[in-house]
């Protein structure tokens, strides 16, 4: 049966109240929960599930989901997918992707305890160039900090 991700896209669709509060600087902005899309594994692969952290690519349309996987279940990696109201008032959920995250090297990253850098996928981000930038809590195993990488 398909693991459910219930409310982890939640987030995504949450607005920030613009507020005075907000437009004076306030340590404490108001939000409001907008509407909840379930993701399950379908269309994506087994191991989908464990999100966290969540991106909204403007140029592509494009959600960014990152999997928390520290590459013990499959390796490191982001998915991809369209998210669009229907006509019928639900959400579709479209071109869904993996995409592996790769070290400088262009390799996979490894599981802790390999001896070279592991993984622990936190937050990403799309910069306003379109690139597209991610953090790891490190690999305190094997001697890495945590690292924002491009």
């Amino acid at each position: 049966m398909a693991r459910r991700m219930r409310g982890a896209v939640a987030a995504m669709l949450a607005l920030v109240s613009a507020d005075a509060g907000v437009a004076q600087g306030t340590a404490h902005p108001a939000a409001t929960l907008v509407d909840r899309v379930e993701l399950s594994s379908d269309g994506f692969d087994p191991a989908f599930g464990g999100i966290s952290g969540i991106a909204y690519d403007r140029r592509h349309r494009t959600w960014l989901l990152l999997s928390d996987d520290r590459s013990d279940h499959a390796p490191a990696r982001v998915y991809t997918a369209k998210i669009d109201p229907s006509a019928r008032g639900r959400w579709r959920v479209s071109q869904r992707r993996r995409v592996v995250l790769r070290d400088g090297q262009g390799n996979a990253f490894p599981a802790a305890g390999q001896h070279r850098e592991a993984v622990d996928p936190e937050a990403i981000r799309v910069a306003s160039d379109g690139s597209v930038l991610w953090t790891s809590e490190g690999d305190a195993k094997d001697g890495y900090g945590p690292p924002v990488h491009a």
